[in-house]
């Protein structure tokens, strides 16, 4: 068989099924051409048996076909789904990615000279001029720079809430509060921990009197069990932040709470939230 299409495969039956309709039409002959029709008989007989195997051998084919068409739509499935995960993904990237729990880099706080100090590098520099000989030979002294020291601060951070992390979070707790929301205004209580402990790296000789007042009271509310804890308390956010002191904010402190952020330490008529280190 040369068929190359189903035509040629249906007109190639056809030929043979004529060719059986002829042999039946042969039976009705004279007995004396028995033999001719017993060789035509077994020529059909042949051609039927070839034909049952190319039929087979074309389901198998289909078959293989079918299931790789099956195959190939699986992966267009997987692969439709794959995209619409990215452009998700793509069109909802969050404003705040989550980064490694790290300690904030040290912040330099740089004292103003007062006169006293100025009076010193005054007479250090004269003095310097005297033993320019014997001080050539020493290695030179750190923290020189005219009367100015430097300080090295750590400023507690709180870690941005994960999507998995809030998603997690009883819906009482978080009310309507969103994902952005929420990690905003951790930015703003970030901000009160800065403000804070910037001040407290400062030494009171060199603070205003604003600053005083403010060194005064963060230490009128230390205890015994803030010891080692770096914490602010409700008027640190609502002097150095832009967060109203409201139930969205109440919220907010219960959330952080949930989600190992903060903890609270009571005691001496203060609330105090006392940030925790995430690893």
């Amino acid at each position: 068989m040369d068929a190359t299409s189903l035509e040629g495969l249906a007109e190639h039956f056809q030929q043979k099924l004529e060719m059986v309709n002829t042999i039946m039409d042969l039976r009705s002959a004279d007995e004396d051409d028995e033999d001719s029709y017993r060789s035509q008989v077994v020529s059909l007989q042949t051609e039927l048996d070839n034909l049952q195997v190319v039929i087979a051998l074309m389901r198998t084919e289909v078959n293989k076909q079918s299931t790789k068409l099956k195959d190939t739509e699986s992966m267009k499935t997987d692969m439709e789904r794959l995209v619409s995960k990215l452009n998700h993904a793509v069109t909802n990237i969050p404003t705040r990615m989550p980064k490694p729990a790290q300690k904030e880099a040290p912040v330099e706080i740089k004292e103003k000279p007062t006169a006293a100090t100025t009076k010193t590098a005054t007479a250090q520099s004269k003095k310097s001029t005297n033993q320019v000989s014997c001080k050539e030979n020493q290695p030179p002294r750190s923290n020189q720079s005219g009367g100015r020291k430097q300080k090295n601060v750590y400023i507690p951070t709180l870690e941005y809430i994960t999507v998995e992390e809030f998603e997690n979070v009883p819906k009482y707790i978080k009310g309507r509060m969103t994902y952005n929301q929420v990690n905003t205004m951790m930015d703003e209580i970030n901000k009160a921990y800065k403000e804070k402990y910037k001040i407290l790296a400062m030494k009171r000789t060199t603070l205003s009197d604003v600053n005083r007042k403010r060194y005064e009271k963060f230490k009128l509310q230390e205890s015994k069990e803030t010891t080692g804890e770096h914490f602010i308390v409700d008027e640190d956010v609502k002097e150095f932040s832009h967060i109203k002191m409201d139930s969205v904010y109440r919220s907010l402190l219960t959330l952080l709470r949930h989600c190992g952020r903060l903890k609270e330490i009571r005691g001496g008529g203060h609330t105090r939230y006392a940030s925790i280190e995430v690893y």
